[in-house]
């Protein structure tokens, strides 16, 4: 029976409502408030599936409201009652003008000047599912200019002991960026802080009294936020991310989701982007995608980095771009975001990542790893972002247990950076006379699972050879085997040094070691020099060992040598042959 008179009731309401007369002053009724966006929309989805005229409005603060109407004051009051005894709506239900009510954020269909902007996305994973809303509300304009009186010293003394600490810390953060005050933000006014505001006064045309009067202290925080001037920063919710915070959405707006990321980028050929970073997830999965972060485009190198067990944090910058990600677990997700700005705007960008990092906030819920699956994972990208490429792959050869390697001279010069295995940086440490070789010291500690042994008898004519090298440049994730033969004992030009060789190569391949039968290192494979006469394709040309033993002994490094025993099985050459080649590559910075 309660459910018929409640039905009832409803369709009556919707009648009320339809014929309101606006000439009255509206009001509403409060059903009740959260303090998340994710509860206040799913609370007023059950509602709304009940009673007609549901809305749920901002309170500021991170307060949300659901109400229903509006209504007239009367009929509001005699509804709230007859629904309350049915047990309809919570008993501490009441009657209000709603005008603490700040942006609507339910239904979708907003009020026309509500200032808050709601998308809803369109589906991305070819399932027909269209995803929950992201939210911008716009904030209290902290610029607006007020006429104020002026005070007399006495009146500035007053109204700044009415200062709450954190408005002290700000402005003393106002001082420190203006480049007056130098010491600690800690809300104390001291006397570095007296002599940042004389100075500050001074040369803004005040008198130097060290106390700053309201209407100076207005102007101090106008000239501190000018820079976010333009930006339209908004807070911004991405409830499918479950994130919240402050975003300059004047210039970047929502492209996709690429879980672990949701990509906002630039509205102009900028190179602003902003990605948020949301995933379910361990200490494991933080790891990864701190190292798959890392490695991307939108990271410069340049730039200290910070992983712990709980939480990471990066900051890159080049002559382009300066980018900062942090990132930590919150309850079993892994949330945070990547703001990537111009490195022209750097002073910008600082006062812009202050206010998302102070803004920083999480909801519950993480991005589903089956967003975005439509777009699919591009080559050479992660998480829909390129990843850095460098300017040319080789391989080389480990020749000892520190991790040293011996590797193709050719272009090393024009390396920013020289990298082996793609995560240990490594430095030039010496160079054979001819400058064709270069020995290779890692910076950090390598362990090679195999290091070299260089054969003790010469190659002969007509030897096979087997080269072990990275011939796809790093994407098979290990190197390839491939059958080689000896054409001469010298090169086309004459050289004793080297080898020539019938050979089916990739350019990758270059600088990778050369097994004889007995599994030692018969030369190093050299990659084809500009400049050159066009040779038939299978033409190549090894540096023999005798030379390569001879650089690393100039090097202090004494060469393993192998003694010539039975032939080995290609299998077997094929086994030892593998962890011997290095992966090189050379990159711009």
């Amino acid at each position: 029976m309660i459910f018929y008179r409640v039905v009832l009731w409803c369709a009556v309401l919707s009648i009320t409502f339809s014929n309101f007369v606006m000439a009255q002053t509206p009001v509403w009724i409060q059903i009740e408030t959260r303090p998340s966006l994710l509860e206040i929309e799913d609370r007023a989805r059950a509602y709304s599936a009940k009673l007609p005229n549901i809305n749920a409005f901002s309170l500021g603060s991170g307060w949300y409201v659901i109400a229903m109407g509006p209504f007239s004051e009367e009929i509001a009051d005699a509804q709230r009652r007859d629904l309350q005894s049915r047990l309809a709506i919570p008993s501490d239900s009441f009657v209000t003008s709603g005008s603490s009510y700040g942006a609507q954020i339910w239904p979708s269909s907003l009020q026309s000047g509500s200032g808050v902007e709601t998308a809803t996305l369109a589906p991305q994973d070819g399932t027909g599912r269209t995803q929950r809303r992201i939210i911008t509300e716009p904030l209290k304009d902290s610029n607006a200019q007020i006429d104020l009186e002026d005070e007399t010293l006495e009146q500035a003394r007053l109204t700044e002991s009415q200062l709450s600490m954190p408005e002290k810390k700000n402005l003393q953060t106002a001082l420190k960026s203006e480049g007056y005050y130098t010491s600690v933000i800690d809300g104390l006014f001291g006397q570095g802080t007296r002599s940042s505001m004389q100075a500050w006064q001074e040369d803004n045309g005040f008198d130097a009294t060290g106390v700053l009067t309201s209407q100076q202290r207005q102007e101090l925080l106008a000239q501190y936020n000018a820079v976010l001037e333009d930006l339209d920063l908004r807070l911004m919710t991405d409830l499918e991310a479950g994130i919240s915070l402050k975003m300059p959405m004047g210039l970047v707006e929502f492209e996709r989701y690429a879980p672990p990321l949701a990509h906002f980028k630039a509205k102009d050929d900028s190179a602003a982007a902003i990605y948020l970073i949301s995933q379910a997830g361990d200490s494991k999965a933080l790891r990864a995608i701190y190292k798959a972060l890392g490695s991307t485009e939108i990271i410069p190198e340049n730039g200290p980095r910070r992983l712990y067990d709980d939480r990471f944090s990066i900051r890159g910058e080049d002559r382009a771009i300066i980018s900062f990600a942090q990132a930590e677990l919150v309850e079993g997700s892994i949330k945070g975001f990547v703001l990537v700005w111009p490195a022209q705007q750097k002073s910008q960008q600082k006062r812009l990542l202050r206010e998302m990092r102070q803004s920083f906030g999480v909801l519950s819920g993480a991005l589903d790893p089956d967003l975005g699956r439509a777009y699919g994972e591009m080559p050479d990208q992660v998480y829909g972002l390129n990843t850095k490429k460098p300017i040319f792959v080789r391989s080389g050869i480990y020749v000892s247990n520190q991790g040293h390697v011996l590797t193709d001279a050719l272009d090393l010069t024009q390396c920013g950076r020289v990298t082996l295995e793609d995560s240990y940086e490594a430095k030039v440490l010496a160079m054979d006379i001819s400058g064709n070789v270069a020995l290779l010291q890692p910076q950090t500690m390598l362990s090679p699972i195999a290091v070299a042994k260089f054969a003790r008898r010469a190659a002969a004519f007509g030897d096979p050879l087997l080269l072990a090298g990275h011939s796809f440049e790093g994407r098979l994730g290990g190197a390839s085997v491939t059958a080689a033969k000896i054409e001469d004992l010298k090169g086309l030009g004459g050289e004793e040094n080297r080898l020539r060789l019938s050979l089916d190569a990739l350019p990758g391949d270059a600088g990778g070691p050369l097994l004889d039968r007995s599994g030692a290192v018969a030369g190093l494979l050299l990659a084809t020099r500009p400049g050159t006469r066009s040779l038939p394709g299978k033409t190549h040309h090894a540096l023999k060992a005798e030379p390569l033993k001879e650089l690393l002994f100039n090097a202090g490094l004494i060469a393993n040598t192998g003694l010539s025993s039975e032939p080995l099985l290609d299998v077997q050459i094929t086994r030892a042959a593998r962890p011997l080649a290095a992966l090189v590559s050379c990159w711009a910075q």
